[in-house]
């Protein structure tokens, strides 16, 4: 009867360590597992972020050149009008001097 129990104790310690190694491999492979996800994640998070991010710049280089075009025809629309003043000016002060000469 003792040397039955003492059996039974040391096949009941061989089951448990062989359950606890099995459950150890098994934790070693859900954190394998789980690592493996993680770094898919952060990859694909990484690649998603640097395509938001080329959108987000394209964007701005899109808007802040219209931004250019529309400062650049407003100063080219000013420019003319300022030629066309210009013009009129230079005009009256041609017509001005001649007045002036024709009267001497």
């Amino acid at each position: 009867m003792a040397v039955e129990s003492i059996r039974q104790v040391v096949e009941a310690e061989a089951e448990a360590e062989k359950i606890r190694l099995e459950g150890q491999a098994e934790s070693k492979r859900i954190i394998a597992a789980a690592h493996e996800q993680a770094q898919v994640i952060l990859r694909d998070a990484e690649e998603e972020a640097l395509k938001e991010a080329g959108k987000i710049t394209a964007q701005a280089e899109a808007e802040g050149q219209a931004q250019a075009d529309v400062i650049a025809r407003n100063a080219q629309a000013d420019g003319a009008a300022f030629k066309q003043r210009a013009a009129v000016n230079m005009d009256k002060a041609v017509a001005i001097i001649v007045e002036r000469i024709v009267k001497t």
